[in-house]
Parts: structure tokens; sequence; C-alpha cells
């Protein structure tokens, strides 16, 4: 027989639900069968849940920092490269440095790797009017057009 609030199975004779402590009255044929199970309201939140988060990455994920293309400095020295994995490419005499770049609070930071006697160089930027401007470092306030 089965317990009527707890549906745990106990002893045909006992009076008292071993796992509930429920008071069981005497079994008859019409009362042996086991109570129905209440449906589970958690699933559907459960896969709601998921499906937000999943979501929400992909959006998270598919944004980059924004930056694609080949900007060329106005004065023609330098030229710096964007792809969209956030990797940048500065080309100056004839040079090739690869580095990263990344949104900011207020713009974008170009982390350009050294090679050579050349140093590691961090940049700040902004975008204006589409030309990139930087805001920070050793070609502080240099114009960069898009190609």
């Amino acid at each position: 027989m089965y317990c009527t609030k707890c549906g745990a199975t106990v002893n045909n004779e006992a009076r008292f639900c071993t796992n509930c402590g429920a008071t069981l009255s005497p079994a008859t044929p019409h009362t042996v069968r086991k109570p129905a199970r209440r449906k589970s309201h958690k699933m559907p939140l459960l896969i709601g849940a998921a499906v937000l988060v999943i979501a929400i990455v992909a959006v998270i994920l598919s944004r980059g920092s924004g930056l694609s293309g080949t900007y060329t400095s106005e004065s023609g020295y330098y030229s710096v490269s964007f792809d969209s994995k956030d990797e940048c490419t500065w080309y100056q005499s004839g040079l090739n440095f690869e580095g990263s770049y990344e949104k900011s609070d207020d713009g974008y930071r170009l982390e350009i790797g050294g090679g050579g006697w050349y140093a590691d160089t961090v940049f700040d930027a902004v975008v204006d009017d589409g030309d990139l401007i930087i805001t920070g470092g050793t070609v502080y306030g240099e114009r960069f057009v898009k190609q």
C-alpha cells in the first residue's frame, strides 16, 4: 500500500507512514493504488532560463569591438588594419606590428607588439565622423581615415 500524503510504499498493516509519519487507514481493495504525481512546473522554467542564457552569450560573442577595415593616417606615415577577432596590424615605415584592440570606457585601446628596436606600445583612440583619432600614445592627435 502507499501513503496518501507522500506516496511512499508502506506495509499493509502499518498505522503510520515510516517516511512522513502520516496516519494511515487500513487498506481496502480500492485504496491500494499509488497517488498520482503532481506535474512539475520547474522544467519549463529551467528550459526558459537556459534559452535566455544562451541568447545573451550569443549576443555578447557576436558584438566584437566594433572596428573593422583599414585606416590610414592623414600624414600617410601610419596605417592600421582591424579584423573581427579584436586583432590589428600597425604599419609604420614599411614594418608590420601585430597587436590587439578592445573597446574601452571612452573609445578604444590598441596594444601593439614591438619588434626589433621598437617597444610595445599602447594607444588610446576614439572614432569621430568615421575617422579614428589617436587620443593617447606616441602619435597623439593623429587622424586616421578609413579606406
